[in-house]
């Protein structure tokens, strides 16, 4: 099979169009996600605490990351599969996400899905919508409103869109996917911008395809695809040779039907280059398998793991929470009502993850994003629950510093300096400055006036066991909410 084909006599369209004035929201972003083939990266401890909870008033399943305001902050679009409403949220100076305006679509069709992409190639992303029944609708401002612009591709039914900017001309591509089954579709399609006054569909047509991501084999800047193919149950790995060429690596035959794929830095290599990795995840029963990919593109495996982990899974995402080593998975567990993380182990042996975190969301949950929306470097998480008609919103803690239980100061030492401080700043002054974790004692989550008794104990009377981490420097192993940041505690000696 070539990995891609020429495609004669057939062009993508724009239909007659749908033009609605007086639109309080002018749909024009700019986008602060992650560069297409990335996995988003922060700087944190990789735990999160909930912050807020938004009622949005209407019943939205979908979201995507934009900058709405051109503020450099990461604002939400939100669509409805149930009325075709959009409703966008901005994040104030404050950094709390703000319902800014809806807006009802006037066409007649159920959308599901939402991207940002810049169609017309003015600089600004503008709104690209896709329904049940395959429309594609583009949001083409004009004035103060926009057109409703209906793009098609003749006889090919869209199921799925995607965006990447595979030219390498610096403007995102959009990736549409077609349904098996009508004459001519099931193959991919890609609308690039090198050369062209708007996003024109390219003369290459690709294998059909039901989920698309891309990633960059052999760190040439060049974003390559992961396809999954919708007929013969099969995942292709096509490699960019650069200006839209392309060249089939691999084509590996899957275990069982896909119900997602996830192409990241998973597996840590021995010479730690950055080879993507493939997660796919199983319509039926749970657990994921695992390919480890190389240099050249190739994939092996798969092993398959994670089974309790991953139950009723859904809403995947990869992130590098905390700046180093492989990346971690974000995802919603419908079983538990829960947003959970599986760690990534940062390991040579070749195990992808290791640790659950876990975090509790309003039932039927639906989606969930990850972006700095705060602006502290951290990335965050918003849950979406259609049902309840729910945003929450949780932030990304800071990184981090490591402690000796009982040393409060950070002196390095243990004296009756520690239980002084302590006290301060239980009954006279609070002080940010303090690691919390430090005074916790008995390491049971919270400080009061039992722990800088335990530490006047030990030094005046001997004979208490204080937890670890104890007489040297280490992180707390034990979860809870307090703070010890690495942006406000003083370093010592002991704890650099």
């Amino acid at each position: 099979m070539r990995a891609a084909e020429s495609m004669p006599n057939l062009f993508f369209r724009l239909s007659p169009t749908c033009f609605s004035m007086g639109l309080a929201l002018f749909i024009s972003f700019s986008v602060v996600i992650p560069v297409n083939g990335q996995s988003p990266e922060g700087v944190s401890s990789g735990k999160f605490v909930e912050q807020y909870t938004i009622s949005t008033g209407a019943s939205y399943k979908e979201m995507e990351v934009a900058d709405l305001n051109n503020d450099l902050r990461s604002d939400l679009v939100l669509i409805s599969t149930i009325d075709s409403r959009m409703a966008y949220f901005e994040t104030s100076p404050q950094g709390v996400l703000e319902l800014q305006g809806e807006y009802s679509i006037n066409h007649p069709s159920l959308f599901q899905q939402v991207v940002m992409i810049d169609f017309n190639l003015d600089g600004t992303d503008e709104c690209v919508l896709f329904s049940d029944d395959g429309t594609v609708l583009y949001l083409e401002p004009q004035g103060s409103g926009f057109n409703e612009v209906v793009l098609s591709i003749p006889n090919r039914l869209v199921s799925g869109l995607h965006v990447a900017d595979l030219d390498g001309d610096g403007f995102n591509d959009l990736i549409l996917t077609t349904l098996i089954g009508i004459v001519g579709g099931g193959n991919t399609y890609v609308m690039t911008s090198a050369g062209n006054p708007e996003l024109t569909l390219h003369s290459e047509v690709f294998p059909d395809a039901y989920h698309v991501e891309v990633a960059d084999i052999g760190n040439d800047g060049d974003l390559d695809l992961y396809m999954v193919s919708w007929s013969l149950m099969q995942l292709y790995v096509l490699e960019n040779l650069g200006s839209m060429n392309w060249s089939m690596v691999q084509t590996v035959g899957l275990p069982t039907a896909a119900a997602a794929i996830e192409v990241g830095d998973i597996i840590l290599n021995p010479d730690l280059e950055r080879d993507p990795d493939v997660l796919m995840f199983p319509v039926a029963g749970n657990g994921v398998y695992i390919y480890t990919g190389s240099t050249d593109g190739t994939l092996s495996g798969p092993t398959f793991g994670y089974e309790t982990d991953l139950e009723s899974a859904s809403g995947f995402a990869l992130a590098n929470l905390e700046s180093y080593g492989s990346e971690d998975l974000l995802y919603l567990n419908g079983v538990e009502d829960q947003f959970q993380v599986l760690k990534s182990a940062n390991s040579l042996d070749g195990i992808a993850f290791s640790g659950l975190d876990h975090y509790d969301v309003p039932v039927d949950a639906t989606c969930l994003v990850v972006a700095d929306i705060n602006g502290d470097n951290a990335l965050d998480v918003v849950v979406a629950s259609e049902s309840q008609q729910q945003l929450v919103v949780f932030h990304g803690r800071d990184p981090e510093a490591k402690f000796s239980r009982g040393d409060v100061n950070r002196d390095g030492s243990i004296d009756i300096a520690d239980p002084i401080l302590s006290l301060q700043t239980l009954f006279i002054a609070p002080d940010s400055t303090v690691c919390m974790d430090s005074a916790d004692c008995d390491d049971n989550g919270l400080v009061d006036l039992g722990d800088p008794i335990i530490l006047l104990s030990y030094i005046f009377v001997g004979g208490v066991v204080i937890p670890e981490p104890f007489g040297e420097c280490d992180s707390d192993s034990t979860e809870d909410l307090l703070e010890c940041s690495v942006y406000e505690v003083q370093q010592t000696p002991l704890c650099q």
